[in-house]
């Protein structure tokens, strides 16, 4: 990868996470590169939006990313990349949840690999609400945290039921090798794991292919 594309990509993938403005010093800072460089990235970037720039600025304030083409551009990617059907896109949420349990997750980490609107969070919660009743589960809302609360025990047969149905891996299967000396909670760190994992894959894909978009973007202006 060159210099250029790893700084603009570095400069995209900084930003996503970030709900505030960053001053040019800030991102300077962080990315290791002179505040003139900084102001040429983000001048490359924003030239080949003819809608409207990708990163906002504003005096005093700094940069941030227009989420609204953000999210817009994201969607092409998990169209393309990560198909799932609501139903499947619920359980991988419920997952995580039970796997995080008692601790709560930020909602918008949450579903950032999904770029949903509100509304349809909200209704993804109502159903998995309804679905954790039958482990005497319950599935609690504060502000942009959510979090699963119950008993252990419920809690895991609740873990080993999603898993079993998601096809993920067989848990009494590992457990049963006795070569491979698994325990419940070593299931779910290996499960941790894994979910760590695709996290971090998918999030690399979108900000590659927002840099392609960029890349094909200037070479069509050529």
């Amino acid at each position: 990868m060159s210099s250029k594309k790893d700084r603009e990509q570095k400069l995209l993938l900084f930003l996503s996470k970030k709900q505030t403005y960053m001053t040019s010093e800030e991102l300077s800072n962080q990315l290791e590169i002179s505040r003139k460089t900084v102001y040429r990235i983000i001048k490359d970037i924003n030239e080949v939006f003819p809608e409207g720039d990708l990163i906002l600025s504003e005096k005093g304030r700094g940069y941030k990313l227009d989420y609204e083409k953000y999210i817009c551009l994201g969607e092409n990617v998990v169209n393309k990349n990560n198909n799932f059907s609501p139903t499947e896109r619920r359980d991988r949420i419920m997952e995580e949840l039970l796997l995080y349990s008692p601790k709560a997750r930020n909602v918008n980490e949450l579903y950032s690999d999904y770029f949903l609107s509100e509304t349809v969070i909200f209704n993804d919660e109502q159903l998995i609400a309804e679905e954790l009743k039958q482990y005497n589960l319950e599935l609690v809302r504060k502000n942009r945290t959510v979090l699963i609360k119950g008993k252990e025990e419920d809690i895991r047969k609740a873990i080993t039921d999603k898993i079993q149905r998601m096809n993920i891996i067989n848990v009494n299967d590992l457990k049963n090798h006795a070569d491979l000396n698994f325990n419940h909670y070593d299931v779910l760190y290996i499960l941790d794991q894994i979910k760590l994992i695709e996290r971090r894959l998918l999030e690399k894909t979108i900000i590659q292919a927002m840099y392609n978009y960029v890349h094909e973007q200037k070479l069509n202006q050529c």
